[in-house]
């Protein structure tokens, strides 16, 4: 657990570079960028305000932001919603929050007890973010929600996240930030804490008894503070692949690094398909209204299953998704968070994508599931790459093993194929997706793998069932590394600087070839030749 005065140090950085950035929107790369470890990616880091990007905020609210931060939060709602209170409780986050939004004037940022927030009901929204965990104690938490109560105006909104007692990140082990113990949430706090979280049962009474109603409890992976994806409990009814492929995991634990005792993307497997998903994501995003007037339009529409995220990459490329019910099925509509600019000569660029949702897995998780089928599945998929070249053009480059669900029948459906690179043939993408799904099965501990020591060796293994020679692999690492320089770059870099971050970004491919290539299982899949 860091120290109290390494918060102070980290506080006083980040106030720093939000004072001297000449992009302070949500979306700013150079916010984002200049985060080197956990503790300023707490701060800076713009996945921060995707739990805000899941929700459709209306324009004219007038809304209270309550949450210990640095103002990436507030200076979304002030981008997206009528006005902003904002109340920090210390000097130096309601500073850095202040310069972080300047030049806003539907924004105020106040140094305040979050325990007395303001006199009377005068918000439709109330957004509140981590800080019933801090009360620790039940009578505490129902006090501060009864004072959130008080100032929303009638038919106003709670919107409240916290982490769950018994998320699956918990449950697989993962240390607990403040005593560092592992299960220390799951055990009810044993030792006493400063900190607690609650289950899903005991929020929503807490949330009853102050005199809310409330309307959704949503899931967020990896958790409420670097939020991927948001999701419904619909969907785990409806879509529960989906659900269990969505989130990435393991997610990040920046306390103690390493092997859980558990692996919590098991974990959530066998829990989704036990009918539990809803009590152990995670973090809880819950929506609770005040009754005596008629709501607003709903910040999570009623055909909503499920909202996701990419955010690691320059802020022209980041992309929404939100999976919607439709009539006989649902569809994933992904879109581009910022409208398209000029692309500047650059060859990569981006576009809205919608697909069906097909219920089967990815053909990465059919092989990992099913290593056996692993040439047949590599087969289809190049001839379909053959076969639908001049109907994908440029959107080809992603037409990978990844981004191909394969359904009861056997068929292949391609989804998410949102990225282009201009001059793509297929050749180079099927270069692409043996490397990648080589490096993708190996870090499952594919039981396929066999006598492949390294990731090299399993990546020319998947070469040849394809007649590609091992020399494929330097091309493809070659091509991916361009690629993913200008991903994360956006474009806008020097020669110079684009050149060493493609070295640094081949280097490190090179150095995951070499690594072995863990084992579980011990399903064979027989060698060709």
């Amino acid at each position: 657990m860091p120290s109290r005065a390494d918060g102070v140090r980290t506080e006083q950085l980040v106030g720093a570079i939000v004072a001297g950035a000449t992009d302070r929107s949500s979306m700013s790369d150079e916010l984002h960028s200049a985060a080197r470890d956990w503790a300023e990616r707490r701060h800076l880091d713009r996945s921060r305000a995707n739990l805000l990007r899941a929700l459709d905020w209306p324009a004219g609210a007038r809304v209270l932001h309550l949450g210990r931060g640095a103002g990436a939060l507030t200076r979304y709602l002030a981008e997206h919603t009528g006005s902003v209170l904002a109340m920090e409780p210390t000097s130096e986050l309601a500073r850095i929050a202040t310069a972080w939004v300047g030049g806003l004037d539907n924004v105020r940022v106040e140094l305040s007890d979050p325990l007395d927030p303001a006199a009377g009901p005068e918000f439709d929204l109330v957004v509140a973010t981590g800080v019933l965990e801090p009360l620790a104690e039940p009578d505490r938490q129902l006090e501060y929600l009864r004072t959130l109560r008080g100032v929303l105006r009638p038919g106003g909104m709670l919107c409240l996240a916290v982490e769950n007692q018994f998320g699956a990140r918990n449950l697989a082990g993962a240390p607990q930030p403040h005593s560092r113990r592992r299960w220390d949430a799951v055990e009810g706090y044993p030792f006493g804490t400063a900190h607690r979280a609650p289950s899903r049962r005991a929020l929503e009474s807490l949330l009853d008894t102050a005199g809310f109603t409330v309307q959704r409890v949503l899931g967020c992976f990896p958790d409420h503070q670097f939020t991927n994806v948001v999701l419904s409990a619909e969907l785990l009814a409806r879509y529960p692949r989906l659900a269990v492929d969505l989130p990435r995991l393991p997610s990040e634990d920046p306390t103690v690094p390493g092997p859980r005792p558990v692996d919590e993307a098991r974990l959530w497997k066998e829990l989704v398909a036990a009918g539990l998903g809803a009590d152990a994501w995670n973090s809880f995003l819950v929506l609770a209204g005040v009754p005596g007037a008629d709501p607003p339009e709903p910040l999570w529409p009623p055909d909503r299953l499920a909202t996701y995220f990419n955010t690691d990459r320059a802020a022209r490329w980041c992309t929404g998704a939100h999976v919607v019910a439709v009539p006989g099925g649902a569809e994933v509509r992904r879109r581009p968070l910022l409208e398209p600019g000029s692309q500047d000569g650059c060859p990569v660029s981006i576009q809205p994508w919608s697909d069906p949702v097909h219920d089967g897995p990815t053909m990465v998780a059919a092989i990992h599931e099913r290593p056996w089928l692993a040439e047949d599945l590599l087969r289809a998929w190049h001839d379909l790459i053959r076969e639908r070249a001049g109907e994908f053009g440029d959107a080809l480059w992603d037409l990978l093993p990844r981004n191909i669900v394969v359904t009861a029948d056997g068929r292949l459906h391609p989804i998410d194929l949102e990225w282009r690179l201009a001059g793509t043939v297929p050749d180079e993408v099927v270069e692409r997706g043996l490397l990648l799904t080589a490096e993708h099965l190996a870090s499952l501990s594919w039981p396929g793998a066999g006598s492949h020591n390294t990731v090299r060796d399993l990546a020319g293994w998947l070469g040849r069932l394809l007649h590609k020679d091992i020399s494929y692999v330097e091309r493809a690492v070659t091509r991916e590394a361009r690629f993913q320089t200008l991903r994360w770059s956006g474009g806008a870099t020097g020669e110079a600087a684009l050149e060493a971050q493609r070295e640094e970004i081949a280097g490190a491919w090179y150095r995951r070839l070499d690594e072995h290539v863990p084992v579980s299982g011990d399903t064979a899949v027989k060698e060709d030749g």
